[in-house]
């Protein structure tokens, strides 16, 4: 008696197109590095994944793995190691999956828009484009904030003093240009010297507080207020005081030309002095 052992063996020799890539990603942080899977499966036979930022090629960065299943097929997994800037934000992640052997190496693509997280990026800035500004009525300034999430709150400063609404101080807060640009204006009406000095815009968001400081000179130009003191003069002399204006906090030098007995500059008996005070005596022979 013979027996005849018969064996059957199938062999799979077809392509098969691979699973969709999934790809699955939560917020990540700017300068932080992260590690991103994206996962084929059921593919025949294992399909290759490469990786791009937009048109910008990122495959060197990441790392292939496949795995064989019950029914032969294989599953594919690529680990993306990276590291996002700031303006990566908004930008588009592609994984792409490529089958080698199909016909024109047909390909299957998952994108995802990045949301980076990162602390305030502030500019302080006057609208007029000005440090300095004489017999101006008001004046503006504007402070930006480029954070996400984004800015929670905005506070101004003058000289380190926390300023509020008020009849001269005009504060807008919260202009939300997109999604992580916002603004905050301070409008000053009927500015004055004591609107002079450091200005200071703060803010305040979840990943930290940032801070922008501007220098602003509000200068007269006014003449000095002249000034007789009636008390002080006498019939050989005249004392004479007069007001200085505001010159951003620099030493100011006054020129008084005083010429005795009413004579005429052209006639050379008329004097010019320097002062660096606001008041000085003078008699017949001059100051």
């Amino acid at each position: 008696m013979f027996f005849v052992l018969l064996l059957c063996f199938v062999l799979q020799t077809h392509e098969e197109q691979p699973d969709a890539p999934e790809l699955m990603l939560n917020d990540l942080k700017a300068g932080e590095e992260s590690k991103i899977n994206c996962t084929s499966s059921n593919g025949y036979p294992s399909p290759v994944i490469y990786w791009y930022m937009e048109s910008r090629n990122l495959t060197m960065n990441s790392s292939f793995q496949t795995e064989r299943s019950e029914n032969g097929r294989w599953k594919a997994t690529s680990t993306l190691t990276f590291t996002p800037l700031r303006h990566d934000h908004g930008k588009g992640l592609i994984c792409q999956v490529v089958q080698p052997t199909a016909p024109l190496m047909s390909s299957q693509n998952e994108t995802v828009v990045l949301n980076i997280l990162y602390p305030p990026i502030i500019s302080l800035r006057l609208l007029d484009n000005v440090e300095a500004v004489s017999s101006m009525t008001s004046v503006e300034f504007e402070c930006t904030a480029d954070a996400n999430p984004k800015v929670l709150n905005f506070a101004w400063y003058l000289n380190r003093l926390t300023l509020n609404n008020s009849t001269r101080h005009r504060i807008i807060l919260d202009r939300l240009h997109s999604k992580t640009v916002s603004t905050s204006r301070l409008i000053i009406n009927d500015v004055l010297r004591m609107h002079s000095g450091k200005y200071e815009c703060h803010v305040i968001t979840v990943l930290g507080n940032a801070s922008a400081t501007l220098n602003f000179s509000y200068i007269s130009d006014r003449l000095p207020l002249l000034f007789i003191d009636q008390n002080q003069t006498t019939s050989s002399t005249l004392f004479v005081a007069w007001q200085s204006g505001f010159d951003g906090g620099f030493q100011q030098t006054f020129n008084l030309e005083y010429c005795p007995n009413n004579t005429l500059e052209k006639n050379g008996e008329c004097g010019v002095t320097n002062f660096t005070g606001t008041s000085s005596e003078l008699d017949k022979k001059g100051p």
